[in-house]
């Protein structure tokens, strides 16, 4: 059984996901089998529909990573919708010289399709569970940071050599929900982007949006009865290699 911290971790992300503050979220706490998550997944809709019937799950199958998921919020974001936060597409296969995007990978392209058909109506009973497969493991990098709604995605070309940012300056920027109680406060959501480069609109108004739309998001859901607000901290750092 993972520790009890890591288990009151997964805890506050799966209620942060389900009640709709954030989209997503790695499963990185501790281990979980797909059927095991969807059983879960499936046990909290049918006890509290009204707090669960929006979770579930992704699961990229080339990087056997696994994803909660609150599917209303995906296909908000999967529309291009002004209340998702949008991204912005940072290559560094070159870590000399990282540049932006003028537009997201092909790849993720693809793969968000995918997830657009896997999300459409059908007349069939729900299934839990959604399945992806990158074409290559550096594609599942873009797609784990756009499905966790960093403002800046990393991108790399297929056997490139490593996810090498070669200890360029960054800024990182990180979210936390400050609950009521001490020990409530959870970090829910961290991106870097390298200093020097500059998406539009600037880096200072992009945090400021997706600090507006995450604040937005706590107010109209029921996670106000666990957390008060949504704060935001900024720090300079150095690193050699992409982090989720």
């Amino acid at each position: 059984m993972p520790p009890a911290r890591n288990r009151t971790r997964f805890c506050k992300d799966l209620l942060a996901v389900s009640l709709g503050v954030r989209m997503s979220y790695l499963l990185d706490a501790f281990a979980l089998e797909t059927g095991t998550l969807r059983a879960l997944i499936t046990r909290l809709n049918e006890a509290d529909p009204a707090n669960f019937a929006e979770l579930d799950h992704v699961h990229e199958e080339t990087t056997s990573q696994l994803f909660l998921v609150n599917r209303n919020l995906l296909s908000t974001r999967l529309s291009s919708s002004s209340e998702s936060v949008p991204s912005f597409f940072v290559s560094v296969t070159s870590p000399s010289a990282p540049f932006l995007m003028p537009s997201p990978p092909p790849s993720l392209t693809n793969l968000l399709n995918h997830l657009r058909t896997s999300l459409a109506p059908t007349s069939s009973p729900r299934q839990y569970g959604l399945s992806l497969s990158a074409p290559h493991p550096e594609d599942a990098i873009t797609l784990a940071g756009w499905l966790l709604e960093y403002p800046v995605c990393y991108v790399l070309e297929p056997d490139s050599n490593g996810n090498t940012l070669g200890g360029r300056a960054l800024r990182l920027v990180r979210f936390t929900l400050r609950g009521f109680r001490e020990g409530d406060d959870h970090d829910f959501l961290s991106f870097t982007y390298p200093v020097g480069i500059a998406p539009s609109p600037s880096p200072d108004l992009l945090v400021r949006n997706t600090h507006r739309i995450l604040r937005d998001r706590l107010a109209r859901s029921m996670g106000t009865l666990l957390w008060r607000d949504v704060d935001v901290t900024e720090d300079t750092v150095e690193r050699d290699t992409i982090a989720l």
